[in-house]
């Protein structure tokens, strides 16, 4: 737990303590269910059935992983604005530089020009549009109200 771990890069090899690899990780992972925590928000100020606002990010959450993949390679080679939906990088776990990850992924995300930080920026992007559209669309309806 305390060893330092090695990351190995594309050109550079670098040694980082374990704590932050682990909160480094844990973000990435927890992004994209962030996103749907702001989406089942916004659904909830859309739609006044509860069970659908909180159903539709669920399944969108559920089923990420699996779009991701089927998005990743010849659907970004063909139709590049598809790398700036959020689609291709519901696996974020596809991103790391990792040797152990890189040998098993036959299809990465890396060979189509997709990265890890495009990724996380378009989670923190989209996040921010979604809650913003919440508090606005909120707004409108208490103010009809």
């Amino acid at each position: 737990m305390f060893a330092p771990y090695i990351m190995v890069g594309s050109k550079s090899i670098a040694e980082v303590t374990p704590l932050l690899y682990y909160l480094w990780k844990m973000t990435v992972y927890f992004l994209p269910s962030l996103s749907m925590v702001f989406l089942a928000f916004l659904m909830s100020a859309l739609i006044k059935h509860s069970v659908v606002s909180a159903a539709i990010p669920m399944i969108i959450n559920f089923f990420g992983g699996s779009a991701s993949a089927l998005f990743i390679g010849e659907p970004c080679k063909k139709c590049p604005p598809l790398k700036f939906t959020p689609i291709p990088y519901f696996d974020l776990a596809s991103f790391w530089a990792d040797p152990i990850v890189q040998l098993n992924a036959y299809n990465s995300p890396l060979d189509y020009g997709l990265t890890l930080g495009m990724g996380v920026l378009m989670f923190v992007a989209y996040s921010l549009i979604l809650l913003a559209l919440a508090f606005v669309v909120f707004e409108k309806q208490q103010i009809k109200n």
